[in-house]
């Protein structure tokens, strides 16, 4: 009896240490990793070891791994708030003729730089997939480059016939905005996500990004003619030099299957050179207006920036959706037509803004609204992308 109960006392200490151990395993994260000897002890009869593994991969996820995904998804506003505050505290480091060379770096070699790796992921190809659709292709650009403008000109006409407490430059940021063409990846994108014709979304984004090139500086001149000092046929020469001929050159580099492969297997790393391009140009820009001190938003500039352009766009935007609903247009194609129409480019604008107004002490009002409104149509578009279906009933239109 004695050896009974000494047996049975010794089974009940190895049952409540494989317990504890079993508890400690679960309670810290990787702990079968670190201690394998701890883990082998702490699998019980009944027990096998995946078990223990997908208890541990059932934890929550740590607060870290949660912060490093929320800023490698939101990798580029974070870095274009950073680029503003660092412009803000160090001026001098980033301004034109500064130490860095801004003028050179993103002014001259960064701009030529984007628009050549763009050209590298635009292929010629896709313009034949959605060719056909000629009216509603003029629709998209005509909307895009005709009424956004106009329909712009004349809200900042009546904000200024009522004296409306807004900066001058800041309302010409908008006009500047109104006549840049739609994005080039983000409208494709967001039609792809919404179940839409993606192929059109591609073929107008190419079109219109085209198109910009030479209709945007005339759209510029057009509305901003009397208040600003450049000539055109100078611009039109840089235009071709830093836009034109990289984008040919891109074009021509595509002829290469090494090119055309290396661009395919490194689509993520081109992507993040454009964007460390253009937060550098939004450093240098932030740099020289905060040096000349030439940017003091007030609070209806703010009001205006916060408020009035996320109201706007989601009018737009849904009125836009109503009237393709009432149109004899697939819901598919309405989809890709509604958000090629509705975006504006920060790429392609950015440095097409910082070209043609280089030197003007308003350049920080003029890129002020783009910044705001490239972040703002990606979240925007994403939340009425419900709506959105509902109304064009694309979702039925997919059954």
């Amino acid at each position: 009896s004695k050896r009974v109960a000494g047996f049975a006392a010794q089974s009940a200490a190895v049952a409540m240490l494989r317990a504890v151990v079993v508890a400690l395993c679960l309670a810290v994260p990787g702990a079968t990793a670190r201690w394998p000897s701890a883990a082998k002890l702490a699998q019980p009869r009944g027990i096998t070891r995946p078990a223990l593994v997908a208890s541990e991969a059932s934890q929550p996820v740590p607060a870290r791994s949660a912060v490093r995904e929320f800023c490698s998804k939101n990798s580029f506003p974070i870095g274009m708030a950073v680029a503003v505050a660092a412009a803000h505290m160090a001026p001098w480091l980033g301004e034109t003729g500064g130490p860095l060379r801004p003028e050179l770096t993103v002014g001259k070699l960064g701009c030529s730089t984007i628009f050549f790796l763009s050209s590298l992921s635009l292929r010629l190809s896709d313009l034949t997939k959605a060719a056909t659709s000629v009216r509603l292709n003029a629709l998209v650009q005509l909307t895009s480059l005709g009424a956004w403008p106009a329909v712009t000109w004349c809200m900042v006409a009546l904000m200024r016939a009522l004296g409306a407490p807004f900066s001058s430059g800041l309302l010409d940021g908008l006009l500047v905005t109104a006549c840049l063409p739609t994005t080039v990846n983000m409208c494709v994108l967001m039609t792809q996500k919404a179940g839409g014709n993606v192929a059109l979304a591609i073929t107008n984004a190419v079109i219109a990004n085209t198109l910009g090139v030479f209709v945007t500086p005339l759209l510029l001149f057009s509305v901003l003619g009397k208040t600003i000092d450049v000539k055109f046929a100078a611009v039109c020469m840089q235009l071709a030099s830093r836009v034109l001929l990289p984008v040919l050159l891109g074009q021509l580099a595509r002829n290469s299957g090494t090119v055309t492969a290396f661009a395919s297997t490194h689509k993520k790393g081109i992507k993040y050179v454009s964007e460390l391009i253009i937060l550098g140009v939004i450093f240098n820009t932030f740099c020289d207006s905060f040096s000349r001190a030439s940017l003091a938003l007030g609070r209806a500039d703010i009001l205006l920036l916060a408020l009035g352009m996320p109201v706007v766009y989601t009018l737009c935007f849904l009125c836009g959706a109503r009237l393709l609903s009432r149109l004899p247009i697939a819901p598919a194609d309405a989809t890709a037509a509604l958000y090629c129409a509705s975006q504006k480019t920060l790429a392609f604008g950015l440095p097409v803004i910082r070209l043609i107004f280089a030197g003007s002490p308003d350049l920080a009002y003029y890129t002020a609204p783009i910044m705001v409104l490239h972040p703002l149509q990606l979240f925007l578009g994403s939340a009425l992308m419900p709506t959105l279906k509902r109304t064009l009933k694309l979702e039925h239109a997919a059954e």
